[in-house]
């Protein structure tokens, strides 16, 4: 394969992969940072390895290009010292695990250009260190109070009441969501169109 160091960090980037990611990914228990993306075969459609939750030191998982398909494994809850969540152009299905709400470090979550539907968990409600959120079409009802310091990036079908909790955040809203907001929050809030950080 393919591999880089950048800054002290091995990328495994543009490479032909094929076939499916090992169990044995679950022996990298030292692993920090872990980058999967740009790969070169478009017929290579693996599910993530539920054994990915033993790597309890990892900081930062990205991945892209269409590589995995499936559903997100739940042992993604285990990594509770994971930082950057960032998901691109998968093919994902399913819904977002209500296990994330278990990642109190997360502190970037992207999810986007992915086939997930449905709502957002309201677990990821209670993540304290949230400060940039992007998320793509495909989302549907209420949008949980997130707690997110600088940016809220979606793109979906939200209804409901805009989250007081999200007062503070800039925030870009795209797609066909609608929401009603509270009296007591005097933020600016409008769907169909979205400028902004785009998810």
């Amino acid at each position: 394969p393919r591999l880089e160091r950048r800054g002290g960090t091995p990328l495994v980037d543009k490479n032909v992969f094929n076939g499916t990611v090992p169990t044995t990914i679950g022996l990298l228990t030292e692993l920090v940072t872990l980058r999967l993306w740009n790969n070169a075969d478009p017929h290579m459609r693996a599910v993530m390895p539920t054994e990915i939750g033993r790597l309890t030191k990892l900081r930062e998982l990205r991945v892209s290009g269409g590589l995995f398909t499936g559903t997100i494994p739940t042992e993604i809850g285990l990594l509770r010292r994971l930082h950057t969540f960032a998901c691109t152009t998968c093919t994902w299905e399913g819904l977002v695990p209500s296990e994330f709400g278990l990642l109190t470090d997360l502190y970037f979550f992207y999810l986007s250009a992915s086939n997930m539907r449905g709502s957002l968990p309201t677990e990821l409600a209670s993540l304290p260190r949230l400060n940039d959120v992007r998320l793509g079409r495909g989302y549907t009802g209420a949008l949980p109070a997130l707690r997110v310091s600088d940016l809220l990036s979606v793109s979906g079908s939200f209804c409901g009441e805009f989250p007081a909790s999200l007062s503070a955040a800039r925030c870009s809203i795209g797609g066909s969501s609608c929401f009603v907001c509270n009296a007591n929050n005097d933020s600016s809030v409008a769907g169909g169109g979205g400028g902004g950080g785009g998810a």
